[in-house]
């Protein structure tokens, strides 16, 4: 993703070959096998590789977790809390023996906002415990 804001930038890095592999000269001190031009660029383009580097900022900043609480008669809850930077949302709650459910839950969340796996229902992990 550097590289689409950079060229929305205007910066343009082009690898340097002899034909053979790279060439260890450039323009660029900190990485020789470049060569680097640059170009105007219209202020919209500049507006949208700052939108796209504040989303990377919100995507590293996402984290979906349980929090777990224990009542006063001991009993726990388990709440799925999705949080983006200052803000959360506690989407659900699962009574304590279902910690599991929570976890299925946490993890579809993930894949949806951070880009992790699909979990797989089937998962022994995912299971209701036997009683």
């Amino acid at each position: 993703m550097t590289d689409l804001v950079d060229r929305l930038r205007g910066i343009c890095r082009i690898p340097i070959t002899d034909g053979l592999g790279p060439v260890e000269t450039s323009e660029e001190p900190d990485n020789p096998s470049h060569f680097v031009r640059t170009f105007p660029t219209p202020p919209i383009q500049l507006e949208a590789a700052a939108e796209i580097e504040r989303l990377q900022r919100a995507a590293e900043e996402t984290t979906v977790f349980i929090r777990t609480m224990r009542l006063s008669d001991d009993r726990e809850e388990h709440w799925v809390v999705v949080r983006v930077g200052d803000r959360q949302l506690d989407v659900r709650r699962y009574p304590g023996g279902l910690r599991n459910r929570a976890q299925y839950e946490v993890d579809e969340w993930r894949h949806l906002l951070l880009g992790h796996p699909k979990p797989e229902i089937t998962n022994p992990i995912y299971g209701d415990p036997h009683e």
